[in-house]
């Protein structure tokens, strides 16, 4: 199967689902459907990182994720009450889309790490690294040649911030980007129930409702990638 075939399973784990409670060694989860995927949230998270290295998996598993995120929306009561449906409803969203975020996040570090990793290669295979005679440059002294080197590890120390802040910047807009999904998930679905997003003092509470979710969702899949991104 692929890995998008167990979404169902994965969402209900990541949002939480009192019935996917992990306990130790796992359980399988049977109904009418068959049996269900059902393993600890942080050994979910690596697996899922581990399959998104391919960026066509990422991105199949977060559009069925919105998926399933939208169908738990779908299947709001009628109306706002006090039972807290609507707000356990858009805390889903929020929960899933903050592990997907924080895997995709990890992605794009690990990349930017690997090109870290070329640089310092580079610099160990240039001519001194290498110890090669210095008459490789014509008419350089051991002064010229203590300047070289300096000047290659300044060289690598700044294309390596450079990386650092690029990468930074752009998990960032990717985060943004992402959680402003989630958003518009909830606004789609208010408006479907006649609720202005823009104006509906209901709406934005649960838009901030899903934030938290978000932001406490993102930080543990951060603790369970052993990635101190904040």
């Amino acid at each position: 199967m692929a890995p998008v075939d167990y979404v169902p399973d994965t969402h209900n784990t990541l949002t939480h689902d009192p019935r996917y409670a992990h306990v130790s060694g796992g359980q399988v989860l049977q109904d009418g459907d068959g049996g269900h995927l059902n393993v600890a949230q942080d050994s979910l998270t690596r697996v899922l990182r581990g399959v998104c290295d391919n960026p066509e998996n990422f991105a199949n598993l977060y559009d069925a994720e919105r998926a399933q995120a939208a169908r738990t929306l779908d299947g709001a009561s009628a109306s706002y009450g006090s039972d807290k449906d609507w707000e356990n409803r858009t805390a889903d969203v929020g929960m899933g889309s903050g592990v997907f975020n924080v895997i995709g996040a990890d992605v794009v570090l690990d990349q930017r790490d690997s090109k870290k990793a070329w640089i310092d290669d580079v610099a160990r295979y240039s001519y001194h690294g290498v110890g090669a005679p210095l008459t490789l440059i014509p008419g350089i002294g051991d002064t010229a040649q203590r300047m070289v080197d300096a000047a290659t590890y300044e060289w690598s120390k700044d294309v390596k911030a450079e990386a650092d802040q690029i990468a930074n910047v752009g998990v960032a807009k990717e985060m943004g980007a992402k959680a402003q999904g989630s958003h518009d998930l909830i606004n789609q679905w208010a408006g479907s129930r006649g609720r202005d997003p823009m104006t509906d003092s209901v709406v934005n509470y649960l838009r901030d409702q899903s934030d938290l979710h978000y932001s406490a969702s993102r930080n543990q899949a951060l603790a369970d990638l052993h990635r101190g991104l904040s």
